[in-house]
């Protein structure tokens, strides 16, 4: 298994202000962020031997506290598509299974709550523990305060004298030694709605943006709401024409009749979206470009790149290099550059 490439480098920042004087821990962390996605079992070392030298208790809890969307791939651009709380969740459990090629969480609906379950497998580290589950719960809070509250949480690992910082943290009951891990929330919050604009989500927004803006197509109400519902879907690859149709409470028949009331077919509006989001996620340098085309719909990265030949005429590779020279070169005449 896998953790996200840049991953490493939220662990590099906490031990550049918490640790000054460590840094071939830092240095090792950089280098772990280089590679790209690093195994799982070299991340788990490395986050241990880095938390045995601090004296701060729970410091697991500490470091995933300060995660951004930045470290996290493609989550950010993910969940400014989540409506609510409970579109959030499945946000993330669908970006985990396509990580990782299967599901490691699953999800468990009660009567009152509902709960994101975890197997240990090789995360059998307390101090991975706390930075996995509390970055999560940073995201989460980060893109939707109001419904990210928790019922109750189960650890695998012991207390260890720190009870009173997990319950801090997590804001609720945590039991420990139990044979998975469990974020329980109340099944309310799932309705509680997704707020694009919270600094979070600020960045991701804007990229969404200007893909509905400059896609140069018919900028009525029925195509703006047909491009949000294909652009909630493309990650899932369930964009069909069935699917958008019913999003939009309509028929299939007279979706694709008032697509062409406006001069467009099914086909032409999800290529002309594919591009633009491409585009934009491109000038994103924190993703690779299997992350864009995940992102995008496609499956494969090969079949993405050949996509994109076709609409622009070079690989995707090429216009990242492109783009990434012009930023240069504002850079260097001094003005400042607003990054999609």
């Amino acid at each position: 298994m896998y953790i996200a490439r840049d991953f490493p480098l939220l662990l590099h920042e906490w031990i550049a202000n918490e640790l000054p004087d460590q840094a071939s821990f830092a240095q090792t962390a950089r280098s772990l962020a280089a590679r790209g996605a690093p195994p799982l079992e070299k991340w788990v070392r490395l986050v241990e031997d880095v938390c045995r030298f601090s004296p701060e208790p729970a410091v697991g809890l500490q470091i995933g506290a300060r995660v951004r969307l930045e470290h996290t791939g493609p989550l950010g651009h993910l969940l400014v598509s989540a409506r609510n709380f409970g579109e959030l969740i499945d946000t993330y459990c669908s970006l985990e299974k396509w990580f990782y090629g299967e599901p490691w969480v699953e999800r468990r609906l009660g009567d009152t709550y509902i709960e994101l379950s975890w197997s240990p497998r090789d995360l059998d580290s307390r101090w991975c523990e706390q930075l996995h589950m509390a970055a999560l719960l940073t995201v989460f809070r980060m893109a939707c305060p109001d419904g990210a509250r928790l019922v109750s949480a189960d650890m695998t690992a012991s207390a260890r004298n720190e009870l009173q910082h997990y319950e801090r943290f997590f804001a609720c009951p945590v039991r420990f030694g139990q044979k998975a891990l469990i974020l329980r929330f109340p099944s309310d919050a799932m309705r509680v709605p997704v707020d694009p604009t919270v600094p979070a989500l600020r960045r991701s927004n804007r990229v969404r943006r200007r893909v509905l803006a400059g896609s140069h197509l018919p900028q009525t109400s029925f195509i703006r709401h047909a491009q949000e519902a294909i652009l909630r879907r493309l990650p899932e690859r369930s964009a069909s024409v069935g699917n958008i149709a019913a999003d939009l409470c309509l028929s299939s028949r007279t979706f694709q009749r008032r697509l062409a009331e406006d001069g467009l077919s099914f086909r032409i509006l999800m290529e002309v979206l594919r591009q633009r989001r491409a585009d934009g996620l491109l000038a994103d340098t924190s993703l690779s470009v299997q992350e864009v085309a995940f992102l995008v719909g496609y499956s494969e990265h090969s079949t993405f790149s050949h996509a994109y030949r076709q609409w622009t005429g070079s690989p995707p590779q090429q216009r990242r290099a492109r783009q990434n020279g012009a930023n240069s070169q504002v850079t260097t005449k001094g003005h400042g550059y607003d990054t999609p």
